[in-house]
C-alpha cells in the first residue's frame, strides 16, 4: 500500500504544473484548468486541431492565461505550409506594455514578445506539425523548436494590462491571423525540461487520462481497504 500511496503522490506532482490544457476536441476548453476559449470569425476546433484561416479568425480568452511574471513555460504545436509576413500563434496584452506574443516573420525568423524581439529561427513551413517552446526560468528565457534550444535571452516580465489571450491574433487591432492549424497547447507553472518537451514532440496524452492514474490508484485504495 504504502508503494501505491507513493506512486499516487508521484503522479499528481509530476501534472501539478500543468495549469492549462487544450486539445481541441470540437471546442477550446481548458482540460487542466477553467480559463475556456472562445472560437471567433470561422476558427474551427475538431479531432485535436485547431484551423485558422490566417485571414479574421482566431480564439480569445477571458483572462491572461501566460503568467506575466515569475517561471512558466508555453508549449504547443503548429502547422502551415505557407506563411508571408507577421502571424501570431498566440498573444496577450498590448503594444510596448510589453505585450507577449510567439509569433513568425514567414522566412525571415520567429518573434518572441516585444521584451524579447525577434530571433533568427524560422517557422517550419511543411506538412508536418512542429512544437515551438518558450520556457521562462529564474534567469533566462528559452527557445526550443521540436525539443532543440535555439535561443536565449535575459529573463522578462511582460504586461498584465491589454488584450486577453489569444490564439491565431495579435492584441490591440493589429490582426497579424495565423494561417494554419495549432495542437496541443499547454501552459506551464514550471520551466518545462528539455526532457519533458523531447517526450511530448512526438506524442499528445488524451486530456481524460490527466488523472487516470491517481484515480486509478485511489479506487485501488479505496478497494483494499474495504476488504481489510
Amino acid at each position: 500500500m504504502r508503494t501505491v500511496l507513493l506512486f499516487l503522490l508521484l503522479s499528481i506532482a509530476a501534472q501539478a504544473g500543468l495549469v492549462h490544457y487544450y486539445n481541441f476536441q470540437g471546442n477550446v476548453n481548458d482540460q487542466a484548468g477553467t480559463a475556456d476559449g472562445t472560437l471567433l470569425n470561422g476558427a474551427s476546433a475538431s479531432a485535436g486541431v485547431l484551423t485558422l484561416d490566417g485571414t479574421d479568425d482566431y480564439v480569445q480568452f477571458g483572462s491572461h492565461i501566460v503568467p506575466t511574471s515569475g517561471i512558466w513555460s508555453v508549449v504547443l504545436k503548429a502547422q502551415s505550409t505557407s506563411i508571408s509576413g507577421i502571424q501570431e500563434l498566440i498573444s496577450q496584452g498590448t503594444s510596448g506594455g510589453p505585450g507577449f506574443f510567439m509569433g513568425t516573420q514567414g522566412t525571415t525568423g520567429m518573434r518572441l514578445s516585444d521584451a524579447w524581439g525577434s530571433v533568427p529561427e524560422d517557422f517550419i513551413q511543411d506538412a508536418n506539425f512542429h512544437q515551438y517552446a518558450l520556457v521562462m526560468d529564474t534567469t533566462e528565457a528559452r527557445f526550443y523548436i521540436d525539443g532543440v534550444l535555439k535561443q536565449t535571452h535575459a529573463t522578462f516580465t511582460t504586461t498584465p494590462g491589454g488584450d486577453d489571450t489569444r490564439l491565431g491574433s495579435q492584441f490591440n487591432s493589429y490582426g497579424e491571423y495565423f494561417s494554419g492549424k495549432l495542437s496541443d497547447v499547454r501552459i506551464y507553472d514550471h520551466a518545462v525540461s528539455e526532457n519533458e518537451m523531447t517526450n511530448d514532440v512526438n506524442s499528445t496524452p488524451e486530456p481524460s487520462t490527466l488523472l487516470a492514474v491517481p484515480l486509478a490508484a485511489l479506487a485501488f485504495l479505496a478497494r483494499r481497504r474495504r476488504s481489510a
